[in-house]
C-alpha cells in the first residue's frame, strides 16, 4: 500500500487519538499487564462508567447465570510464579507484581484475578501466555517500538477483534477453556479416589478450574466484541504478523485508523457516533452550517445519503441496524437495533445523549433489547459450556466450588440462534462512515484539535490524487449500497464487500490465528521458546494445574539443578516443588526420626498420599526423588522453619550430608545404626549422600567417651562413603 506523506501524518495524528477498542477497557488506573487489576473492588456499573466494559460485561453475565462468584475475588487464588521466580528472573523480575513485589530471595507470588477480569486482557495483552510474561516479550520480529500500546502495534493487528476473525478467535480459545475444563475434572476425579485428598489439596483443583476459566474470560473479550456493532463488519487488516501485506507500524497504523473511523470517531471528535453509537441531531447540524465552496460540496456529498435512508433517520435520530445472516426475515427486514463501544449502561437503562449534552435534559430512547437479550444468553453459554465441563460435584453442582449454573442455559446449541453471524446493514455502514465524517467536521469547528487536522484531509485540503482516489472510491461504494433500496438493509458492506483499502484486503481474508495465540491444546507448548509461548511460562504460572507436568522424570533433574544452587529464592523453589513428591521418610525405617504425610502435619493424623503419587508419578525411595526421604534429613520429626515448611524438605534441598542407616538388632531399623564392626582393628564404611570429600570424624563409645580420628586413620571419603579404623583407645 502506497501511502502519501499527507495521509501518514494525519491518520497516525488519527491513529494514536482514537485507538479502535471493542467494549472499553480502563488501561488508564494501572497500565501495562497489571491492567487487569483496575476493577479490583468495583461494581459492574462501577467498572462500565470507569471504561472496564469488557469485566462489566462478563459480570453482568455470570452474575445472570447464577455464578456471581466468579465474578470477584472473595476467596483469590494466589499464584507462586515459578516462571517468574526461576524460570526468567532476571527479565521479568523488576516488572511489578500484584499485589507487591517480592522481597529478595523470595518466590513471587501472584494474585490470580477472578474469571470477568481476564475479558479486558486483549486490549493490554496479546494473550494470557503474554500476560503471563507481564508483556515483556513482543510476537512482532525485533521487538519493536509500541509493541504493546494500543496507539501501536496492538491497534494496528486488533482486526482480530472485528467480524470472522473475531469468530475464529473466540471459538478457538473456547475450546482451549473446554479442554482445560476437562483437565481440571480428571484432576478432581483423580485425588477423589483417596480419602481426604480431595479436601487437602483442593486449592490445587481450584487453581485448574480458574485457569479454565480465566482462558474463557479471555475468550469472551473476542465474543462480547462480535456483539458490538461498531464490530459487526470485516475490519481490513490481518492480526498476525506474518500475514500483513505491509510488514510496517505507520502502513498498518495508517489501515488502522480508517477503521477507526467506520467504527466510530468519538476518541477524536469528542462526541458518539455510529457505528458504535446512536446518531443525533446535533452531530448533524454542521451539515447545514458548512462554508462555501470545495468543503460545503464534499460535506453534502456525503449527507446526501441521508435522502434514502427514509423513516430510519426520521427526527435525525439513528440507531444502527443489525442482523443474523442468514435471516429468517424478508430482505426488506431493516434489522435489530443494536449499540457497541461505551455503551453499555445506555443498553440496560434504554437511553441515550444527556451526558453528553446537558441541555437536552433527557435521555433519547434507545430500545436495544434483542442484542442485549442474544448477547447475554451467548455470553452466558459459553460460560456454562465451561462450567459444566467440570463435572458433576456429588454434594450438588458443578466442580469444586460446586457452582450451578442456571438449568436453562445449557450451552450453545441450545439456544436457537447463533452467536457469530451478526452483521451491521448497509445503511449502517454508510450513516458510520458519512457521519464519523461530519462529526469530525464539527469538532473542528468547535476547534477540538485532533479533529481539525483530521478535517482538513477528509475534504480533500490535504490529500494527494492517489489517496483522494481510494478514499472516494470507499467512500462511493458505501453511498451506492446504501442508495439502491434493495441493497440498503442487506449486510453486504460488512461481510467483505466495503472493499479493499488499497492492497490490505478485509479480514475475512485473512484466516491464519496469529503467533500469539495459544494452542487449543496447552499440552502443545513447547516445553522452552525464545519468544515466551511455552510451559515454562504457562506451567510455571499454574503450577499446581498442572503438577503432573512438575512430577515427571524432566522435573527430578530440575529438582537436583535447583538443590546444587545456594541461592535463597532457588532453594525455595526446590522445597515448592519437593513437596510435591513428599510423603514422609523410608517406609522400612522404624526409628525416632519417622515422619510421613498427614493431614494435620502432625504425628498421629491421617496419612495422606502426595500430589505426585496420587496422580501416579511419585518417583522411588531414594535421591534423587524427594517422595521417601533418608531419616538423616529430619532433625525433628515435623519440625518446620519459620515459612511453615518442614524442615525434612528443607534440608533435602540444601543437600545436608546424611549416613544410611542399617537394621539393629531388631531386623529393623530402628536404633538408628549406621555400622556394626567385630574386630577393634577392622575397617568401617559408612555409606550416605553428600558427605563432601574431606572432613572430621569424632568416634564416641557413649556420652562421656569420645575421641577423634586422625587423619591417617581415614582411608577414604568421598560424597557417598568414609572408609576408616576405629582409634587404639579413648
Amino acid at each position: 500500500m502506497k501511502t502519501t506523506k499527507y495521509i501518514l501524518w494525519v491518520l497516525l495524528f488519527l491513529f494514536f487519538v482514537q485507538p479502535v477498542y471493542g467494549w472499553e477497557t480502563d488501561i488508564k488506573t494501572k497500565s501495562g499487564w497489571e491492567a487487569i487489576y483496575n476493577s479490583f473492588g468495583r461494581s459492574m456499573k462501577e467498572e462500565a462508567r470507569k471504561k472496564d466494559e469488557h469485566a462489566a460485561l462478563s459480570d453482568w453475565s455470570l452474575t445472570e447465570l447464577g455464578v456471581k462468584h466468579y465474578s470477584f475475588n472473595k476467596n483469590p487464588i494466589m499464584i507462586t510464579d515459578l516462571n517468574a521466580s526461576i524460570f526468567r528472573n532476571l527479565e521479568l523480575r523488576s516488572l511489578g507484581s500484584y499485589p507487591s513485589a517480592p522481597e529478595d530471595g523470595e518466590l513471587e507470588i501472584r494474585q490470580l484475578p477472578a474469571p470477568s477480569h481476564f475479558s479486558g486482557i486483549p486490549d493490554f495483552s496479546y494473550s494470557i501466555n503474554d500476560w503471563i510474561n507481564k508483556n515483556y516479550f513482543c510476537p512482532i520480529p525485533g521487538s519493536p517500538w509500541r509493541c504493546h500500546e494500543f496507539l501501536g502495534w496492538m491497534g494496528a493487528l486488533n482486526s482480530n477483534h472485528f467480524g470472522t476473525q473475531a469468530k475464529k478467535s473466540y471459538w478457538h480459545l473456547h475450546k482451549l477453556a473446554l479442554n482445560l475444563a476437562g483437565h481440571a475434572k480428571s484432576l478432581r476425579e483423580t485425588f477423589s479416589k483417596d480419602s481426604g485428598a480431595l479436601d487437602y489439596y483442593k486449592e490445587y483443583i481450584r487453581e485448574a478450574e480458574r485457569e479454565a476459566l480465566s482462558v474463557e474470560g479471555y475468550a469472551q473479550h473476542f465474543l462480547q466484541d462480535r456483539w458490538s456493532t461498531g464490530h459487526m463488519w470485516e475490519r481490513w487488516n490481518a492480526s498476525g504478523y506474518s500475514e500483513l501485506p505491509e510488514k510496517g507500524l505507520v502502513a498498518n497504523t495508517v489501515v488502522a485508523a480508517f477503521a477507526g473511523l467506520l467504527h466510530g470517531s468519538e476518541g477524536v471528535a469528542k462526541m458518539p457516533d455510529a457505528l458504535s453509537s446512536p446518531q443525533v441531531t446535533w452531530t448533524e447540524t454542521y451539515i447545514n452550517q458548512a462554508q462555501k465552496g470545495h468543503v460545503a460540496k464534499f460535506i453534502r456529498w456525503l449527507a446526501s445519503t441521508k435522502k434514502v435512508e427514509g423513516a430510519t433517520t426520521k427526527g435525525g435520530y439513528y440507531i444502527p441496524q443489525w442482523k443474523h445472516v442468514p435471516n429468517k426475515f424478508t430482505a426488506g427486514f431493516a434489522g435489530y437495533n443494536g449499540i457497541g463501544d461505551d455503551r453499555f449502561l445506555d443498553l440496560l437503562d434504554k437511553g441515550f445523549g444527556k451526558e453528553y449534552v446537558k441541555t437536552i435534559g433527557k435521555d433519547y430512547p434507545m430500545n436495544a433489547d434483542m442484542q442485549k437479550l442474544q448477547m447475554q444468553q451467548c455470553l452466558m453459554a459459553g460460560w456454562a459450556e465451561v462450567i459444566r465441563g467440570f463435572g458433576g460435584n456429588p454434594a450438588g453442582g458443578f466442580g469444586i466450588e460446586q457452582s450451578k449454573p442456571r438449568n436453562d442455559i445449557k450451552g450453545f446449541t441450545s439456544l436457537g440462534f447463533k452467536c457469530d453471524d451478526m452483521w451491521v446493514t448497509n445503511e449502517a455502514i454508510a450513516v458510520g462512515w458519512r457521519d464519523s465524517l461530519t462529526t469530525i467536521g464539527q469538532a473542528a469547528r468547535a476547534r477540538v484539535q485532533a479533529a481539525k487536522s483530521i478535517y482538513k484531509y477528509i475534504t480533500f485540503q490535504k490529500q494527494s490524487a492517489k489517496d483522494r482516489q481510494m478514499f472516494i472510491t470507499i467512500s462511493y461504494r458505501i453511498r451506492k449500497f446504501n442508495a439502491i433500496k434493495s441493497l440498503r438493509h442487506g449486510t453486504g458492506l460488512a461481510q467483505g464487500l466495503i472493499g479493499s483499502f488499497g492492497n490490505v484486503k478485509t479480514g475475512n481474508h485473512y484466516t491464519k490465528l496469529a503467533n500469539y495465540v495459544e494452542p487449543k491444546n496447552i499440552t502443545d507448548l513447547p516445553d522452552d521458546d525464545d519468544g515466551g509461548m511455552d510451559k515454562k511460562a504457562w506451567f510455571g504460572f499454574f503450577n499446581r494445574s498442572h503438577s503432573g507436568y512438575w512430577c515427571e522424570r524432566d522435573s527430578v533433574d530440575l529438582l537436583n539443578t535447583l538443590r546444587s544452587s545456594d541461592k535463597p529464592v532457588t532453594q525455595k523453589a526446590c522445597v515448592y516443588l519437593a513437596d510435591r513428591f513428599y510423603e514422609g521418610t523410608w517406609l522400612d525405617y522404624k526409628g525416632d526420626r519417622s515422619e510421613e504425610r498427614t493431614m494435620t502435619g502432625k504425628v498421629g493424623g491421617e496419612k495422606v498420599k502426595s500430589v505426585c503419587s496420587l496422580l501416579g508419578k511419585s518417583g522411588k525411595r531414594m535421591d534423587p526423588y524427594p517422595t521417601h526421604l533418608h531419616p538423616g534429613y529430619v532433625e525433628k520429626p515435623y519440625a518446620r522453619n519459620d515459612d511453615g515448611v518442614l524442615k525434612s524438605i528443607v534440608n533435602w534441598c540444601r543437600e545436608v550430608p546424611v549416613i544410611n542407616y542399617i537394621k539393629d538388632d531388631s531386623g529393623e531399623m530402628q536404633k538408628n545404626w549406621v555400622q556394626t564392626f567385630e574386630k577393634w582393628d577392622e575397617k568401617i564404611t559408612l555409606s550416605g549422600s553428600h558427605l563432601g570429600q574431606k572432613g572430621k570424624i569424632t568416634f564416641a563409645c557413649n556420652s562421656s567417651q569420645s575421641t577423634k580420628i586422625d587423619s591417617n586413620q581415614i582411608e577414604n571419603w568421598n560424597s557417598l562413603a568414609i572408609s576408616f579404623y576405629p582409634p587404639e583407645k579413648f
